[in-house]
């Protein structure tokens, strides 16, 4: 039988659940119902990791680890295009959903939504402990918008 480590992310709070089962489908449908008292305040959830184990014994040991603070490091580091992505959905949604009819609301707009999105990349960056703005992949941004302005001017 195959066991299964997982971990959820409530939509309500952003925090992270860690368990384990066997069935994970009904497991998550136990969350989402209402049926486990741990998760019952912090629904909706959805699933954002899972690994599978050969064996029960196997699955409760990483299911403590991964709620250790070590492990919860490793998830956060495992997860940093996930976590990175929500501040992007997030500011973007806040700009889409504004009927902003001129320059002054599109701007304020796009000054809330970088706001959103600077928090998401600060609360990342605490969370894996360095950086997600490197030397390497700025030199990287750097290269693909000088590649682009080139590409504009020859017209490819």
């Amino acid at each position: 039988m195959t066991f299964y480590v997982y971990i959820l992310q409530s939509k309500k709070d952003g925090n992270f659940y860690t368990g384990y089962t066997f069935d994970l489908n009904k497991r998550i449908n136990e969350h989402n119902s209402g049926k486990v008292k741990s998760t019952l305040y912090r629904r909706p959830l959805c699933m954002v990791y899972f690994e599978s184990c050969i064996n029960q014994q196997d699955a409760l040991h990483r299911e403590k680890y991964l709620k250790t603070a070590w492990g919860k490091k490793y998830i956060k580091s495992r997860l940093k295009n996930y976590l990175m992505g929500q501040g992007e959905r997030v500011a973007t949604e806040i700009t889409q959903n504004r009927n902003s009819d001129g320059f002054r609301e599109c701007k304020d707009s796009a000054r809330e939504g970088g706001d959103v999105a600077g928090r998401a990349r600060r609360d990342a960056e605490s969370r894996i402990g360095k950086s997600v703005v490197s030397e390497d992949n700025y030199l990287d941004i750097k290269k693909r918008k000088l590649i682009e302005n080139k590409e504009k001017k020859t017209g490819k």
